[in-house]
C-alpha cells in the first residue's frame, strides 16, 4: 500500500508503469485478503458450507485469481506495446491502459460465471476444505 500512496502523493511518479504496478498491488491485496478469510473458514474441521455459500466462496476465489493473472497479463501486453509497437503512440497512453484494466476486471468478474450454466458448478471438497469447480 506504500506504493499506491507514493504514486498518488508524488505527482512525478504517476506513470503508466506505476499505474500497472498499482493495479497489481490492488489485485494482490484483494486476493490475499480473500485468502485470509478462506483460511479462517478452513481451520474449522467441522465446516460444512451450504450450497449458496459454497458457490459464493468458489466464485470469488476464481474472481480473485483471475484479477491477479490479468494484472500480470496487462503488464506483459504493455511491455509489448512499448518494445514492439512503440510507433503507435495511442497504445502507449493512459486511456489504453485504463481501458485494459477495466476490461480485465469485467472479464475477471464475468468469466467465473460460466460454470453457473451447469447443474452443480461448485462442490465442497472436504480434503481441501474449500469449494471448487466440480470435475464431474
Amino acid at each position: 500500500l506504500a506504493v499506491i500512496t507514493t504514486v498518488i502523493a508524488h505527482h512525478p511518479s504517476r506513470t503508466v508503469k506505476n499505474l500497472l504496478l498499482c493495479n497489481m498491488v490492488v489485485a494482490t491485496c484483494i486476493f490475499e485478503g480473500f485468502q485470509i478469510v478462506l483460511a479462517a473458514f478452513g481451520l474449522d474441521t467441522d465446516s460444512f458450507h451450504p450450497p449458496p455459500a459454497c458457490v459464493f466462496q468458489a466464485y470469488f476465489y476464481n474472481v480473485t485469481c483471475a484479477m491477479v493473472c490479468a494484472s500480470y497479463l496487462i503488464q506483459s501486453i504493455s511491455s509489448f506495446f512499448y518494445a514492439v509497437l512503440h510507433k503507435h503512440k495511442h497504445l502507449l497512453g493512459w486511456t489504453t491502459h485504463w481501458t485494459m484494466i477495466g476490461i480485465s476486471y469485467v472479464i475477471a468478474f464475468l468469466g467465473p460465471l460460466f460454470p453457473m450454466c451447469f447443474k452443480y458448478p461448485y462442490v465442497f471438497e472436504p480434503k481441501a476444505r474449500l469449494c471448487a469447480i466440480t470435475l464431474r
